[in-house]
Order: C-alpha cells, then sequence, then structure tokens
C-alpha cells in the first residue's frame, strides 16, 4: 500500500513538489499525529516544529 508523507522544504519557496515523487530522510520525530483546534495553533505548532528542525540540523 503506498504511503503518502507531507514535508516542509525549509527556506526553500522555490520548489514546485505537488505530484512529483521524491525521497525523504528522517533524522528525528518531533511529535505523533495531532489534531488542533484552530488554524492558530496549527500555524503555532508549525513554528515550534520549524525551530525543533533547525536546532537538530543546525
Amino acid at each position: 500500500m503506498p504511503r503518502t508523507v507531507e514535508a516542509y522544504a525549509l527556506d526553500r519557496d522555490d520548489l514546485e513538489l505537488y505530484g512529483v515523487h521524491v525521497a525523504v530522510e528522517f533524522a528525528a520525530r518531533l511529535r505523533g499525529n495531532t489534531r488542533f483546534d484552530s488554524i492558530e495553533a496549527l500555524i503555532d505548532q508549525i513554528h515550534a516544529d520549524v525551530d525543533a528542525t533547525r536546532r537538530l540540523t543546525g
């Protein structure tokens, strides 16, 4: 069964990858699946995830 993964490319806004098969390497798990009560809460979590990723990769 094929799997779909949503990934965020840090510091890149020039990529058009929808529908493109790419390789993704996982370095660490930041958090599990989470349901958010609002779009604002989701945006706050995305910012926290980006910060955590920068700490892990920087």
